[in-house]
């Protein structure tokens, strides 16, 4: 039995196939698991992947993509969709694009060693699962969540640090069309 396109099996007479370790692929007679011709994924470093848009031969490492975490070592431009978004940083809902939060603290999201001690408690370091921090909510994390507000007179201050100035920041830099998908 000959395996599927990108499978083998390098027992004679198993009909079992089986996927190839990461980095390799099967041969053409898939009865074993060779190194590609190019380069691999395995190949990137942790702030680049690999640009699979091309024929095997012309796949290259590229810097990681601005505010995407390239941690992973098997970030490929055709999974980069579900590698993880950085601290500061929020996913359009419409495409692969990712932009930087107006106030970068309201984003959660992997490590940012960028963001490293700039505020309180240090959330930067922590990994976190993309979402907007307890005081936000909405497109780029840019409202504030019921209970919370940018003046503390009036509430509980959004964010760490929060206050009106930055709340008016935010409010001009939408309405300029920063931050925009």
């Amino acid at each position: 039995m000959k395996c599927p396109s990108g499978q083998y099996s390098d027992v004679r007479g198993v009909t079992k196939c089986s996927s190839c370790p990461f980095g390799k692929t099967a041969n053409n007679q898939g009865t074993a698991c060779d190194n590609p011709t190019g380069i691999t994924a395995a190949d990137c470093t942790v702030n680049q992947y690999l640009d699979d848009r091309k024929p095997k031969s012309e796949w290259s490492c590229e810097p990681c993509l601005e505010g995407i975490s390239c941690a992973d070592t098997n970030t490929t431009m055709s999974n980069i969709k579900r590698a993880p978004v950085l601290f500061g940083w929020a996913r359009c809902p419409i495409s692969t694009k990712v932009e930087e939060c107006p106030f970068r603290a309201a984003c959660l999201g992997a490590s940012n060693q960028a963001l490293f001690g700039k505020y309180k408690g240090d959330p930067a370091r922590v990994d976190h699962n993309e979402s907007c921090n307890e005081a936000y909510r909405g497109f780029l994390c840019g409202s504030c969540a019921p209970g919370f507000s940018h003046v503390a007179a009036r509430g509980r201050v959004a964010g760490p640090g929060g206050n009106a100035s930055q709340w008016l920041n935010h409010q001009l830099e939408l309405a300029a069309g920063r931050g925009l998908c």
